[in-house]
């Protein structure tokens, strides 16, 4: 679903400085959002900060949104974090197939 970004708040979270957002503003210019930020049914921003950061710098009115029922401040926590953590980078000889 899209939600206005200006409905969209953010609550308490682990990271606060959304740091050099330049590529993933670049990449969302040229190829949209690949993956959708989540929300709460409140609309509280549970993972997705640099994603939401970005659409905002680029003038963006709304923003791909996935609704997930999470209340728990733990499991929002690990949500938040395993979104962030469990990503891997490519390998060098990735990196050359992908040229």
């Amino acid at each position: 679903m899209k939600l206005r970004i200006s409905e969209i708040r953010i609550g308490n979270r682990v990271r606060k400085d959304p740091g050099n957002l330049s590529e993933l503003k670049d990449s969302m210019r040229r190829l949209g959002l690949l993956q959708p930020i989540l929300v709460d049914t409140n609309n509280v921003l549970v993972a997705g900060f640099r994603r939401l950061e970005a659409a905002k710098a680029l003038g963006w009115e709304s923003i791909d949104t996935r609704l997930i029922d999470i209340q728990d401040k733990r499991d929002r926590l690990i949500v938040e974090a395993d979104e962030n953590i469990t990503r891997r980078d490519f390998t060098a000889e990735e990196m050359q197939k992908a040229d």
